[in-house]
């Protein structure tokens, strides 16, 4: 979840020297009064739509963002749709952010009469409510990367470079940009970049190609080559293979002349899920529970047993990966929506002489920051399949950047197959 596309960031990669000081108007604050527009109280923020500034009547309402945290009330905080409310708030390079809200005439905040599910969860994703495409772990501050509220949420995205600083020599006016790194921050409609912070991508890839590009794609390729020495005729096999990184390892391996034995939760539509993975490549699709019967011998006897395995789960999916390992096969491990720890037979250590290793792309790239045509030769290599036909970007859902509170709740739906796109 998280990806912007068709989105525009004036100013991009500006140095230092380009960039005046700020105004007096972005530090100061103002005074708005309006009504609770809607709020998020799982996640513990909203937007409040100011109808007067300064006791003065506003043409249209504008949105100004509220974080629980500035909310004058006791107990639990959080805002009623339509509550009306006065707050103080200032401008900033994200925008209007409320610094103090009350109801009228300063008295405390009514507040929603709804509540998150589950006591535990509550506190932790109360914090955390900009969330990129990468997984729901981020949402729930479990991410290992975790910026400082109020932020940007988006770590993935395209947006098209308007204008340049004068002395940024990789990119021109008009190219197709995507992140280098993680957290960025692209739900917004515009910011200045420094030149490292962006790479360009070719202009002709579907959009939706290239705003899904950095993560899931560079997920699934460093993964198939950087592990273990795949030929043509040899076998891999993964789980959460209908995710955005499965959908990506599918195809790149077809493309390659890899077998992929992929695995997937029971569903009611598991047949149409089937046939769409065989449709961009799949060489077996299978339910989990059929990595514990004897009928998995069958699909061995088309394709070898594997020599990696991808592991996006965790818990007791991981373990049935492993034990249908060649011996001295590698399972790599990228995710873990189950919120299970991975538990490693010993036999698979001393007997098949298995490597357990992890991947994390965010650091891959920061590992190779010093080095970008590595990343540059992949984002090459990604985009010639992209124009062959040999890869496409996975089901998306285009959403408004207004109704983004309804993307992330879409994208934590079991069974969603479809990656919520925010379009500016």
């Amino acid at each position: 979840m998280g990806s912007v596309s068709n989105q525009e960031f004036p100013g991009v990669c500006k140095t230092e020297e380009d960039e005046g000081p700020s105004t007096e108007e972005d530090s100061q604050s103002f005074h708005g009064t309006g009504v609770c527009k809607w709020f998020n109280v799982r996640m513990g923020f909203g937007f409040l739509s100011m109808t007067k500034r300064e006791g003065v009547p506003l043409d249209e309402p504008v949105d100004v963002f509220v974080h629980q945290s500035k909310l004058h009330m006791e107990g639990f905080r959080s805002l009623k749709e339509g509550e009306a409310v006065e707050f103080t708030y200032k401008k900033s390079s994200k925008g209007l952010e409320s610094q103090r809200v009350t109801g009228p005439g300063g008295i405390y905040c009514v507040g929603s009469e709804r509540r998150p599910k589950g006591k535990k969860v509550q506190k932790r994703r109360s914090r955390c409510y900009n969330c990129g495409g990468l997984d729901h772990h981020a949402k729930e501050c479990t991410y290992a990367i975790l910026p400082d509220l109020p932020s940007i949420g988006g770590n993935e995205g395209v947006g098209t470079v308007i204008e340049t600083g004068k002395k940024v020599k990789s990119l021109k006016v008009g190219d197709w940009v995507i992140p280098r790194d993680a957290g960025l921050g692209t739900w917004r409609t515009e910011a200045v970049f420094a030149e490292e912070d962006v790479i360009s991508v070719p202009n002709d890839i579907p959009l939706l190609s290239a705003a899904t590009l950095g993560v899931n794609p560079c997920t699934a390729f460093r993964m198939l080559v950087d592990f273990e020495d795949l030929m043509p005729g040899d076998s891999i096999i993964q789980n959460a293979a209908n995710s955005g990184v499965g959908q990506a390892v599918i195809q790149i391996a077809a493309s390659r002349g890899i077998n992929t034995i992929n695995v997937v939760r029971d569903r009611p539509e598991f047949g149409q899920l089937c046939e769409r993975l065989k449709a961009i490549g799949a060489t077996h699709v299978i339910k989990e529970e059929a990595l514990r019967r004897p009928e998995i011998k069958e699909v061995f006897k088309s394709c070898p047993k594997p020599k990696l395995a991808l592991n996006g789960v965790g818990g007791k999916s991981a373990t049935e990966l492993l034990r249908h390992l060649q011996t001295g096969g590698s399972m790599v491990t990228y995710g873990g929506m189950s919120r299970q720890p991975v538990t490693v037979p010993v036999s698979a250590l001393i007997f098949k002489d298995v490597k357990v290793r992890g991947f994390w792309v965010t650091q891959w790239k920061r590992d190779h920051a010093s080095d970008g045509s590595l990343f540059g030769v992949m984002l090459d290599e990604l985009c010639s399949l992209i124009r062959q036909g040999k890869l496409t970007a996975p089901a998306c859902t285009q959403v408004a950047l207004q109704d983004f509170h309804r993307a992330l709740d879409a994208s934590m739906q079991p069974f969603i197959s479809s990656k919520q796109v925010l379009l500016l």
